[in-house]
């Protein structure tokens, strides 16, 4: 993939500006391009609008709870999953577009 994953574009005008904002699907999906867009039009309305502060992902213990990193049978059975889903992507046909 080139170029930025997310682009944002202001157009200045005399009495009216527009502000454009594109996003590949993979930045985020449609619901959470709503919540950008409420979350930038509440700031833009009032500069002091509290919107939270988001808590960075820095490791897959930010995103994966500790009583499944901790158990060997939860981890054991998460990899037999994606194993098996793997084996079951290998042998199921895929139609390619033309």
């Amino acid at each position: 993939m080139q170029g930025p994953l997310i682009r944002l574009v202001w157009v200045k005008g005399i009495v009216l500006s527009e502000l454009m904002i594109v996003f590949h699907h993979c930045v985020c999906d449609g619901g959470a391009g709503i919540v950008l867009l409420k979350e930038l039009l509440q700031v833009l309305d009032n500069a002091d609008a509290e919107i939270g502060v988001e808590k960075p992902i820095l490791s897959v213990a930010d995103i994966i709870p500790p009583s499944i990193l901790n158990s060997k049978r939860k981890q054991f059975k998460a990899s037999l999953i994606g194993k098996l889903l793997t084996g079951v992507l290998a042998i199921v046909p895929v139609k390619k577009k033309e």
